[in-house]
This record gives C-alpha cells, sequence and structure tokens, in this order.
C-alpha cells in the first residue's frame, strides 16, 4: 500500500502560507505634455477619412491605443495610411510595444467578459503584457477567452513572476512542452476518461442526486429525467439484477450497471456519501461529481461500487491532496504528477480492473473530492489548467509519478523501498528541505521538500519535477 498522502492536514499547517504579496503596478498615462487632444470620437473620424467607412469597434480599440505612440493627429494619420497602404486596418502584428497593449487592456478585457475589468483584473492582464508574458493582442484575447471559459477572470502569479518567465524565453505565446502522440492519449482535448471508486456500499443501497435536473439511461437508449436535488434514486442490487427505485413509484430492474447524467452538464450528487472522504480537509460531505456515476455490484457480490466518469483533467481539478497556502509552481508539479500517476495506472489496466475503476478516490491512490474542493483550491485549479495534459514520461511511458509527505533530508531510490530496478528515474536525493523525519514512503517527489525548493530556492515546476525524477521528460499527452 502507497502512501499518497503528500500533504496531510497537520503538514499542510506546517508548511504555511503563501507569502507573495501583490505588487503594484505603474501607471501607463502619458504626461499632459504628450496628451493627444482630440477625444475618442476623432480617432474615428480619422479613421474615416482615411479608410472611407467607420471603424469595426476592435479597429477603433486598436487606434484608440495607438495614439499613446502617435500623440500628434499628423503622425496617427501617417500610421493609419501606411496600414490602409498595405491592405490592412491595423498596422503590422498586432505586436506593437508592451504599453501600446497594455493601454488596451480594459478594452479588450470588456470585449471578452462583457463588463469592465475591476483594479486587480486591470493588474494582473496588464503585468503579463508589462513583462512581454502575453506579447500580441491575439495572444492576449486568446488568454483572456481562456480564463473565461475556465471561470475565472485572473490567475495566479506576480509581476516578477512573469517578467522572470519572460526572460527565460517561456512567455505564454510559447509552447513550453511538445505534444507527443505517440504517448495514445490525445483523442479529446481534456483527456481520457478516467473511472474512480468513490464509495462501496454493503448491505444498501446507493443514493443518487443532482444540484440540477438528472437522468438514468435506461435500455434502448432512453433516459428517465428526475427534478434534482429533492428528488433522489435509489439502487440496489437483486442477486441477479440492479433494482432502481426513484420518485413517483418509478422502479425498474436492469441487467447492467445503472449510469447517471447530469442534464446540461449539471453535476451529479452522491446522496450516499454523507461525510468526506477520510484525510481531506474541510467539513465535507464534498459529494457532487462533474460527469457521470455509476452503480457497479463488487467482484464478490458482497456490495455495491459509486463508480465517477470523467475526463483526466476534471479529475485532476478534483484532487483534495493540497491547499492554496502552498506556492503555484509545487502546484503545478503536483497536477504534472497527479495526472502522470492517473494516466499510468490507466495505460497499465487499472488498480481495480475487476470493480470496473482505475483508482480510488482514497490515500491508497490520490485524495480526490471533487467539484466541492476545488472550490477550496483555486490556485491549484489555475495550475491544473495552466499545464494541461503535462506529464512526466520515461522511455515514452508515463513514469510511476510517487510522492509522499516529507523526507528525513534524504529521498531514497526505488530499488531501496521495493527491492525494485523497474523504475530507473526513483533515485536517492538530497532533500534539503524535507525536514527532520520521515512521513510517507519516501521515494518520489517530497511534499514538503518541493514547496521549500519552490518558495525558498524559487524552483519553477520544471526544475523540481526533473531533479526529484532523474531522466524523466515531461511532455503533452493531450
Amino acid at each position: 500500500m502507497l502512501d499518497w498522502r503528500i500533504l496531510r492536514l497537520n503538514v499542510r499547517r506546517r508548511l504555511g502560507i503563501l507569502g507573495v504579496g501583490a505588487v503594484a503596478v505603474a501607471g501607463f498615462a502619458l504626461s499632459a505634455s504628450l496628451a493627444f487632444a482630440a477625444p475618442a470620437t476623432d480617432v474615428a473620424k480619422l479613421f474615416r477619412e482615411v479608410f472611407g467607412r467607420a471603424p469595426t469597434k476592435d479597429e477603433l480599440a486598436y487606434w484608440e491605443g495607438r495614439r499613446k505612440d502617435k500623440p500628434v493627429e499628423s503622425e496617427l494619420r501617417g500610421a493609419m495610411g501606411f496600414a490602409k497602404s498595405a491592405g490592412k486596418a491595423t498596422s503590422g502584428s498586432g505586436k506593437g510595444t508592451s504599453d501600446q497593449l497594455a493601454s488596451r487592456v480594459p478594452q479588450l478585457f470588456q470585449g471578452v467578459f462583457s463588463r469592465a475589468p475591476n483594479d486587480k483584473e486591470k493588474r494582473y492582464w496588464t503585468d503579463r503584457v508589462v513583462c512581454k508574458d502575453l506579447t500580441t493582442e491575439k495572444a492576449l484575447v486568446g488568454a483572456l477567452s481562456f480564463h473565461k471559459s475556465s471561470g475565472v477572470s485572473v490567475g495566479s502569479g506576480t509581476k516578477e513572476e512573469f517578467c522572470a518567465r519572460a526572460s527565460r524565453g517561456e512567455s505564454a505565446t510559447t509552447t513550453r512542452i511538445a505534444f507527443n502522440e505517440g504517448l495514445g492519449f490525445g483523442g479529446h482535448q481534456s483527456g481520457p476518461l478516467v473511472r474512480i471508486g468513490l464509495l462501496e456500499a454493503k448491505g444498501k443501497g446507493v443514493r443518487v442526486s443532482g444540484a440540477g435536473k438528472f437522468f438514468i439511461r435506461l435500455p434502448e437508449g432512453k433516459k428517465k429525467i428526475f427534478n434534482g436535488p429533492e428528488q433522489t434514486v435509489t439502487v440496489s442490487w437483486g442477486g441477479n439484477a440492479y433494482i432502481v427505485k426513484g420518485p413517483g413509484g418509478f422502479t425498474t430492474e436492469l441487467e447492467s450497471p445503472p449510469k447517471f447524467g447530469g442534464m446540461d452538464g449539471e453535476p451529479l450528487v452522491l446522496a450516499s456519501q454523507t461525510s468526506k472522504p477520510s484525510g481531506v480537509p474541510g467539513s465535507g460531505p464534498y459529494n457532487r461529481y462533474r460527469g457521470t456515476l455509476e452503480v457497479r455490484v463488487s467482484d464478490r457480490r458482497d456490495g455495491l461500487w459509486a463508480i465517477n466518469e470523467v475526463r483526466a483533467e476534471e479529475y485532476v481539478r478534483g484532487l483534495a491532496e493540497t491547499t492554496d497556502a502552498a506556492p503555484p509552481e509545487f502546484h503545478k508539479a503536483l497536477a504534472i504528477l497527479a495526472r502522470t500517476y492517473v494516466l499510468y495506472h490507466l495505460n497499465a489496466g487499472g488498480r481495480q480492473p475487476h470493480n470496473g475503476f482505475v483508482i480510488t478516490n482514497t490515500a491508497n491512490d490520490q485524495l480526490y473530492a471533487g467539484l466541492d474542493y476545488e472550490a477550496r483550491v483555486p490556485d491549484f485549479r489555475e495550475q491544473t489548467i495552466s499545464t494541461k495534459g503535462a506529464i512526466l514520461t520515461y522511455d515514452g511511458k508515463p513514469i510511476a509519478s510517487l510522492y509522499f509527505s516529507q523526507s528525513d533530508g534524504r529521498t531514497r531510490s526505488g530499488e531501496q523501498v521495493w527491492r525494485s530496478k523497474r523504475f530507473p528515474y526513483l533515485q536517492e536525493k538530497d532533500d534539503p528541505h524535507g525536514g527532520s523525519r520521515l512521513v510517507g514512503h519516501g521515494t518520489g517527489l517530497s511534499g514538503r521538500g518541493a514547496v521549500g525548493f519552490a518558495r525558498k530556492d524559487n524552483w519553477d515546476y520544471r526544475k523540481i519535477l526533473t531533479y526529484y525524477f532523474t531522466g524523466a521528460k515531461l511532455e503533452k499527452a493531450y
């Protein structure tokens, strides 16, 4: 049995609170002597005079931004004339100077989010532009749109971190991890489907509900729809078939394991789960899940398993192995390890194929608490998104990405722990930030040590991972 509890609650508390302060960014308003005297409507008028038509919203926003580096009307007219002669309504590639792009942050933000940015949002996106982490309008709009689709308006990080990343040539517009199609996981943008055993009910049925309307799949492609939180469906095992009972006298028997889904992507509620998974902090019960829920009789026929089926990315976002006290670079490393772990076991056929799933939600595998815990750790969620699809490989296959709570100053090799040479990437390492005693199996990444490298030595996730896993390679699985 492996100890996957990298950061049990007592260890989390000892790691302290992330001490990254917000950095005030200088304003970009030019001095009065350089201010463009004409109001915005004059920019539109000038555009009509040069191009013979009214500007689009994006074109107007572009030229309003350009007036800061072309403050004299004749200069701005000349720039418009040059753009027209090149057959464009805007000039160049859209790259321009960082000041030009920074001045357009509010307009572009509003175009994506349909509202003006608040001070925090404006500062975050301006910092990324000024540091050249985002260098083109296309990249900025793409990043804004990506954050919106992920349900957030800002990410993590400080101005210093953005500038340092850009100085290493790792801007957000650069593909930093290559996609390896040969890994065989590239069929869906959120990764392959993963099945997680959530709980085993013995001597009783499994109760399922929904945050909104939900359904059960019936034979011949039919569905029975239920009306959400106020309705619960119970599945029991009758010896030869599954017995399903719901509100309004609904009863049916099914030969195949019943599978539930949420209407319009609504999450499902595992009503039988009345307490949180062991080892997960907070009050719980953390019983809302994305994807589908399936109820399946155990291989011994003495209980029922509730199984959550989600895409790999959705699974990683629901990981409950950390809190937001840990630094972002550690969270990136952890997200990559968690993703690698589940793909490693998926590739190997699963840890419990006899029960119909790949891994469990317990510390025997990785602590997983679904949608509700995801909301508790917004930075980890953000770093999961930023490392989407990234895993560690060795000889072209996902590695056994082991991690544990803390070392006593050194990690152990795989051969020392298991007397096996199957894991050449698990070598003994000095772990100066690890601690005074060993907590866990001791091989792979030390949680406390990795947090120390990120916080005290400013290591990024790449350096952390390649240090603890000798010869491993970062690749995109999808």
